[in-house]
């Protein structure tokens, strides 16, 4: 698995990935953007100092999917200032695999204290990748948390 920095051409790519109908299924916001939503949201957070962007790629460079960390909206997922908001969407064809637990493992560049995510307590999948990559399944308000996992030494 290779992560790489999202470029600004990227976009299509993630609005591609977050919009695959078992994304949406799975997913918490539920339902699709267009391409015009999703290019006002990339324009306005793609170059933000608080977020953090990744294409992942396959063994041959392929894109599987995407990672975002960033800052929480609005208090409606982080708890504390020192929180960031995790996303990752990985393309069906190679679900299973181990690509988004390495994913989530992997540095998040962010100088904060805890990553949180969003996740439907019936998507087992992904609350498993993410234990795996040492999250700690809150359970409360549907939220995953990295209660042990500080990551601000990630960011030096």
């Amino acid at each position: 698995m290779i992560l790489r920095p999202a470029r600004y051409a990227d976009a299509v790519l993630v609005w591609m990935f977050s919009n695959e109908p078992s994304v949406i299924a799975q997913g918490v916001r539920g339902h699709r953007y267009t391409l015009g939503q999703h290019m006002e949201w990339w324009n306005r957070r793609f170059n933000q100092p608080t977020q953090r962007f990744y294409i992942i790629n396959d063994y041959d460079a392929q894109p599987i999917g995407f990672l975002r960390y960033g800052e929480c909206g609005a208090g409606e997922l982080c708890e504390k200032t020192d929180e960031a908001e995790v996303s990752i969407a990985i393309d069906p064809s190679v679900r299973g695999v181990g690509f988004a637990t390495k994913a989530l493992a992997s540095d998040s560049g962010m100088a904060v204290g805890r990553l949180v995510a969003m996740i439907r307590p019936e998507n087992v999948a992904s609350i498993k990748a993410f234990e795996r990559a040492g999250y700690v399944y809150v359970g409360d308000e549907e939220r995953m948390g990295a209660t042990e996992r500080d990551t601000r030494e990630d960011a030096q």
